[in-house]
């Protein structure tokens, strides 16, 4: 049993470290290039960092605002969290979410 949660924990330090991290900024390259906007814009899939709880529990939220700081970055945003069936919450956190690669239909 501990080797699996040796194997499961050392799995997610190494997703987070690399497959987050380079879809972060891979998709940050992407909508600067192309839109000239910041990597997080409203109604984007995010994933939220979550340093309390183990990486297979983050939460995935819709991103219902944005805050800028001073120097029109992206400060924090407010996230729609889905709890199940038809209930939701919305938390507003500073700027740790994952955007989520997702295909639309007809793109």
């Amino acid at each position: 049993m501990r080797h699996l949660s040796y194997t499961l924990d050392r799995f997610w330090k190494q997703c987070t470290s690399e497959y987050l991290t380079g879809l972060r900024e891979s998709h940050s390259y992407i909508t600067t290039r192309s839109k000239g906007t910041e990597y997080i814009e409203v109604g984007d899939t995010v994933v939220i960092y979550d340093e309390k709880n183990p990486r297979g529990f983050w939460l995935l939220g819709r991103v219902e605002e944005v805050f800028p700081g001073r120097d029109n970055q992206v400060r924090s945003a407010a996230v729609r969290v889905y709890t199940g069936g038809a209930r939701s919450k919305i938390l507003r956190r500073p700027v740790r979410l994952y955007p989520i690669e997702l295909q639309q239909e007809g793109t």
